[in-house]
């Protein structure tokens, strides 16, 4: 009965998926026969006005992918370091990464250089690799081919332009990739330490403020990793552990020390078991502002025939004990006068305009059978309208469910079109027609009494 929004959303679809709640029916809510008609939704934070002046049509974009991220910070530290000039041309011969030697941070200048040239080659490689085993069969990359074609060649990145770099976080970034299965790479933990010692590279690279932050991370996993010493595979690396947790192995920390740490450390990040926190109590008082009632009808669609529709229909709907609504729910005839008086009742409690009532009486032939469509048909009524029928012999299971299916398509809908008999879920009752469980007599009478409904409601507007 009651939604209270306390958290902003931006995404449609997640939005209606939290609306569909109150959708929920609960029959006899209120009492025997009072069932739920409605829902109220409480909204703290602004989203039905975001859905109203927005449509909804701004949604999030989808978050990166790992595998997008990592490719996107390998281009960046590759983009870095050429900018920087540390770059004197590709090796001849590109090392393994597994074998590759990285100086220490006691080696001299040049072989720091190298080893940083080293790296962006490796880096270059690896993206390399990352794009040639992009499936060209995928209906993502298909029509990527030519730049899946073109990057997946060595000479492609040996210079990398700033349209190149544009090119290649925007397009080829996010394209499905099968390397990291192919190579076995597919520890999650791994991948996300990569990540994270990738962005500390380019922050030393660019001096920026959050390498300190990132640092403080970096030593919080080799502090978990210390602890489990009695681990094999962790004590094996214990030493380099131990560096990363003193103060002076980062005073001159170089770009391929951290190379060093991210390649002997990342298989060890899934011994890391999760630290589990106690619950955090709050106890806010919260003070609620004006409130505003929003029209639902502008949430749900723009269309303003549409809304006179949504709004005509609650509207009508708590008005029932209207004289001109009883007589139409009960099939009764109205008068020419009845109508206009319907017509003057919406538009003094400014439900539609005079336009949208004009459009009405037009594309349903006529205003009552417009309101009938909304407001549907007394059940009773429409009880009463097949009573003789049913009374007139006896009748067997399928034809009572038959006609059962009228009266619920009556009810709901107001009137029906005898042409919908030979449609679901009549035909799943009778395949071969109504003529397949009635006598053609009978046929001709469910057919007459169906037009006389239709016909009530338009004879009130044509008399």
């Amino acid at each position: 009965m009651n939604l209270v929004f306390f958290k902003p959303v931006r995404s449609r679809t997640k939005f209606w998926q939290m609306v569909g709640r109150g959708t929920r029916t609960c029959n006899n809510l209120f009492g025997p026969g009072r069932d739920k008609e409605c829902f109220w939704i409480f909204d703290l934070c602004q989203n039905l006005e975001f859905f109203l002046g927005q449509g909804g049509a701004e949604s999030p974009a989808a978050p990166e992918t790992l595998s997008t991220r990592l490719f996107r910070s390998r281009l960046a530290l590759i983009d870095t370091i050429d900018q920087k000039g540390d770059q004197k041309g590709p090796p001849s011969v590109l090392p393994s990464l597994p074998s590759m030697a990285i100086p220490s941070r006691n080696g001299q200048p040049g072989d720091q250089d190298n080893a940083l040239r080293l790296h962006r080659h490796s880096l270059a490689e690896l993206l390399r690799c990352h794009v040639a085993a992009c499936p060209a069969d995928n209906f993502v990359v298909r029509p990527h081919l030519q730049l899946v074609e073109r990057f997946r060649q060595s000479e492609s990145w040996a210079a990398l332009s700033p349209d190149d770099h544009q090119i290649l976080s925007a397009t080829v970034a996010p394209l499905p990739s099968a390397y990291a299965e192919q190579q076995g790479d597919t520890d999650a933990d791994a991948r996300r330490f990569d990540l994270l010692l990738y962005t500390l590279q380019l922050t030393l690279l660019r001096g920026e403020p959050r390498f300190t932050r990132l640092q403080q991370q970096l030593r919080d996993l080799a502090a978990q990793l210390e602890a489990r010493a009695n681990i094999p595979q962790v004590a094996a690396e214990l030493e380099l552990i131990r560096d990363v947790l003193r103060d002076e192995w980062w005073q001159h920390v170089t770009v391929p020390m951290l190379e060093e740490v991210r390649r002997r450390l990342r298989t060890l990040m899934g011994l890391i078991e999760p630290i589990s926190r106690d619950p955090l109590y709050t106890n806010f008082t919260d003070e609620l502002g004006e409130l505003r009632e929003l029209d639902a009808a502008a949430l749900l669609t723009r269309d303003e025939f549409q809304q006179f529709r949504l709004r005509a229909k609650d509207f009508l709907k708590a008005h029932e004990d209207h004289l001109t609504m009883q007589r139409l729910l009960r099939n009764q005839p109205l008068t020419p006068g009845d109508l206009d008086e319907l017509q003057r009742f919406l538009l003094s409690h400014g439900v539609g305009t005079e336009r949208a009532i004009q459009r009405a009486d037009e594309e349903c032939n006529g205003f009552g059978l417009f309101i009938r469509s909304l407001v549907g048909l007394d059940r009773n009524a429409a009880k009463e309208l097949f009573a003789a029928f049913l009374a007139d012999g006896t009748h067997t299971a399928s034809q009572i469910r038959f006609i059962n299916e009228i009266l619920d398509e009556l009810t709901s809908r107001g009137v029906m079109d005898p042409a919908r008999l030979y449609d679901p879920p009549f035909s799943d009752l009778a395949p071969m027609g109504p003529e397949g469980l009635f006598s053609e007599a009978e046929v001709d009478n469910i057919c007459q009494l169906l037009n006389l409904v239709t016909t009530r409601a338009m004879a009130a507007q044509a008399a």
